[in-house]
Parts: C-alpha cells; sequence; structure tokens
C-alpha cells in the first residue's frame, strides 16, 4: 500500500517515524446472508478477522491471492477452518504457479455463493477494482459488494 512503498522508498534504516494501530470500519453486515471473502496479498487480515467473529455456516467461499504460499498470513488458520477456500500463488518459481482469471473466478464464487451473497473484498487498488467490475458484470449488485480501503 502506500505506507509500505512510502518506507521502503524513503526511510532509511534507524529513521524514526510515528505510526498508530491500524484502524478503519470494515465490517460485516448483520443478518444471514450468505458471504464470500475475496483478499490478495496483507488484505487477508481483514479476512482473518471475520473468520474469527462471524459464524461459519455464513461463509460459502474464500478466495486468497498472493505471491507466494510462504507469504500467505494465516494460512493455516484457513485451511484448518473447514472452510471451501481457494488459494493462488502468482510468483513463478512457486510450485502450483498459476496467474488466476478473475473472470472464471468470479463465475466459480457465484456459481457457490449465489449473486445475492455479500461479497467482501480487501487487498491493492487494482485488485478490488478488478474484483468488483467482475462481479459487477455477472449481475451482482453492486450494494452487495464491499471492499476496505487503506489511507
Amino acid at each position: 500500500g502506500i505506507v509500505s512503498k512510502y518506507m521502503h522508498t524513503t526511510l532509511d534504516i534507524g529513521d524514526c517515524c510515528l505510526v498508530a494501530p491500524p484502524s478503519g470500519s470494515f465490517s460485516v453486515t448483520r443478518g444471514n446472508s450468505k458471504i464470500v471473502l475475496i483478499s490478495a496479498g496483507i488484505g487477508v487480515t481483514c479476512m482473518a478477522a471475520f473468520l474469527r467473529s462471524i459464524p461459519k455456516r455464513r461463509i460459502k467461499s474464500v478466495y486468497h491471492v498472493d505471491k507466494t504460499p510462504q507469504r500467505h498470513a494465516f494460512a493455516e488458520e484457513f485451511d484448518e477452518s473447514g472452510l471451501d477456500c481457494t488459494f493462488y500463488y502468482t510468483y513463478p518459481d512457486t510450485p502450483n504457479y498459476l496467474r488466476p482469471n478473475l473472470r472464471k473466478v468470479v463465475e466459480s464464487l457465484i456459481a457457490k455463493a449465489g449473486s445475492k451473497a455479500e461479497y467482501y473484498i480487501c487487498g491493492p487498488e487494482d485488485f478490488m477494482k478488478s474484483m468488483r467490475q467482475r462481479l459487477e458484470e455477472q449481475h451482482v449488485n453492486p450494494k452487495r459488494v464491499f471492499t476496505q480501503h487503506y489511507q
């Protein structure tokens, strides 16, 4: 994101900076709607919080993209959840390397959860924009698609 890019391009080892804990208002709606969790990179952090805080019966599918299995935070927790989880790793030297076709991914997610499910997306801006666009192309109501934008 913006902060990590700044840290890597501007700050040097030993530089001091004032930071605050993460904050935001990304939360799951109340009710019994089916839920699909979609993330890329460190966006999985929000999804791990959802996994721990909402009834698993609501979560119909989990989809995550990362560079490598080693960089995939919370992978074990999701694996052990018993949920329908799909993980893609995009670094070419990674076993099971696969660049996902987002249109096909969205078609698969809708087939599992339906177009009336709630879709929660967190990750890089371009990823979230592409996923939202693909969901809307498949007639998911934009009011049922929720994203977390980092400041």
